[in-house]
């Protein structure tokens, strides 16, 4: 992915899936779109979207894609220690 072209103009990165899946569901690589901007340099904050068609999935969804972020972001830090 080549994010050191256009990571000038990147100020915010916002987190959905195909089908507004969580992250860490579906094909998206996410750990490489994640590793990649932060490779290149990017400081800027993500959002993350959860859309369900069950309401009452929601805070399971956006919890379970947040900790999957979460994760990908901890293992990013201690690699660069």
């Amino acid at each position: 992915i080549l994010f050191h072209e256009s990571l000038d103009f990147i100020g915010l990165v916002h987190f959905i899936g195909i089908y507004a899946l969580p992250p860490g569901q579906g094909t998206i690589p996410w750990k490489s779109v994640i590793n990649g901007l932060l490779a290149n340099g990017y400081e800027g904050s993500f959002d993350l979207e959860i859309a369900c068609s069950d309401p009452s999935t929601v805070e399971a969804s956006y919890r379970e894609g947040k900790k999957y972020i979460e994760n990908i972001l901890k293992g990013t830090k201690e690699a660069s220690l």
